[in-house]
């Protein structure tokens, strides 16, 4: 992290169906999801039992933030993975996925793979990592548990552009 004595810039990202190319989706579409959302399982969707807001830092622009919400699945006590949308309202975009691992399964992983990867101690320090609805008290006690994780990201779509 860059230290600076200016306030990140906030960035919000809200999701704009104006801004996503293509028609609105048709009546025949609708129907088609429709029918699907209820013959399909949607298991793996279902592992998603967990929405997490931060603030995340641009890494080639730390003084800019972004919104983010993380839905996550719990793989293992030591591994979570992530679906990163740009809100929490229903036409939020997938923004990118992360996979989050314990201190123990990072220093475990090979010297040019730890680059690729950033820690969560200062996003979870600063109260940039929020659980919201969650009671604080439960939220403390996972808190404790992720300020020394790891997390690699995959952007898939840039907010801003």
């Amino acid at each position: 992290m860059a230290s600076s004595t200016q306030a990140p810039e906030k960035t919000p990202s809200p999701s704009r169906p104006e801004e996503v190319p293509g028609e609105a989706p048709s009546m025949a579409t609708q129907a088609l999801e429709g029918t699907t959302s209820m013959l399909q399982s949607f298991r793996p969707l279902k592992s998603f039992c967990q929405h997490v807001n931060t603030w995340a830092h641009y890494a080639q622009s730390p003084g800019r933030m972004i919104e983010t919400h993380h839905l996550v699945s719990r793989l293992t006590e030591d591994v979570l993975q992530c679906i990163v949308f740009d809100s929490d309202q229903a036409n939020a975009r997938i923004i990118g996925v992360e996979y989050i691992v314990a201190e123990s399964v990072f220093k475990k992983l090979p010297e040019e793979e730890k680059h690729l990867w950033h820690s969560h101690y200062y996003e979870i320090c600063e109260g940039l990592w929020v659980n919201p609805g969650v009671p604080e008290v439960m939220q403390q006690q996972e808190l404790k548990k992720l300020v020394k994780t790891y997390g690699k990201f995959w952007n898939t779509w840039h907010p801003l552009r």
